[in-house]
């Protein structure tokens, strides 16, 4: 999924995070800090995807183990809006963040 995520896309600042300009950002800012906490990485299962107009909702769930044997089962949500190039400009993602807070709190 994340070659979807053109060079010039952005995640929207939802609190926690600052506003991410492309796919190096997410990658180093948001998967690779968590992916430090899971034993053998974060494995992505595409659910469904659905496309109106110019945006795609992307339902998965996240596989994983934690650094402390316990599972780490996340289900997300993005919503990707694209340009008239097919390039994705924004990101919205949606999880269970209080999942992950407990991740990094506890690993």
């Amino acid at each position: 999924m994340e070659d979807w995520l053109g060079d010039q896309g952005r995640r929207r600042e939802d609190g926690h995070f600052p506003p991410l300009k492309n796919r190096a950002d997410w990658v180093e800012q948001v998967l690779g800090p968590l992916q430090s906490k899971l034993k053998d990485g974060l494995k992505l299962i595409p659910l469904e995807v659905d496309v109106l107009s110019s945006k795609a909702y992307v339902e998965f769930k996240g596989e994983a183990t934690q650094n402390n044997g316990k599972p780490y089962n996340n289900n997300y949500l993005w919503v990707m809006i694209f340009d008239d190039h097919g390039h994705a400009i924004e990101i919205r993602e949606y999880l269970d963040t209080g999942l992950v807070k407990e991740v990094f709190a506890s690993n």
